[in-house]
């Protein structure tokens, strides 16, 4: 982006209480991205010099690092099949005006939800050790807990207890289910 270009959206991402970082060679841009764990980038479509789309195709090439969110700042006599040979790059979203405060406060809100849900996801897709007797699972800390907990603390949610019909049929045997059919109880087992 140009000069003042540049400085204006540093200022307004300031005032909206963002880290700025700029950069105009890819190289330098991936290593200072790695290195400060930036989460969120914006390139200029708007200038040929920069090659934002290889920039765009490394951040998605390393599927084990974190994700980072790419939001291109789109030249005005872009159309439709720059946007889709964008998307098919990886960018995440566009920009298509600096002077919309309001608009880019909107789009880094969706940038840092969308790069919470995907940190979410690379962690649960991550090779998780599992005791094979127990089942409880190895965090990233070395402490073994329960499957609940682990699961409970990466996805923010509560886990239900219930059992399952197997298991129902396990532990509680035959004999018991075929004993609570004669007493009148309903052929679907429930969770306990």
């Amino acid at each position: 982006m140009d000069a003042s270009d540049g400085h204006r959206l540093g200022r307004v991402l300031r005032r909206l209480e963002h880290a700025v970082l700029v950069e105009n060679d890819c190289d330098q841009a991936i290593a200072r991205i790695d290195e400060a764990k930036i989460s969120v980038v914006i390139g200029d479509g708007r200038i040929p010099r920069f090659a934002w789309i290889d920039l765009c195709r490394r951040l998605r090439a390393d599927r084990s690092k974190p994700y980072v969110y790419f939001l291109l700042l789109e030249s005005p006599w872009a159309d439709e099949s720059h946007e889709d040979w964008a998307y098919s790059a990886g960018v995440d979203d566009f920009l298509h005006e600096l002077s919309d405060e309001r608009e880019l406060q909107r789009r880094l809100r969706l940038a840092a939800h969308h790069v919470g849900a995907n940190h979410r996801v690379q962690q649960l897709e991550s090779v998780v050790p599992v005791c094979s007797h127990c089942k409880k699972i190895r965090d990233e800390l070395d402490r073994w807990q329960e499957v609940e907990g682990y699961l409970g603390a990466r996805l923010g949610k509560q886990l239900s207890p219930s059992i399952c019909p197997d298991c129902y049929i396990k532990n509680f045997g035959l004999e018991y289910r075929n004993h609570r059919l004669a007493e009148g109880a309903s052929s679907e087992l429930k969770e306990i």
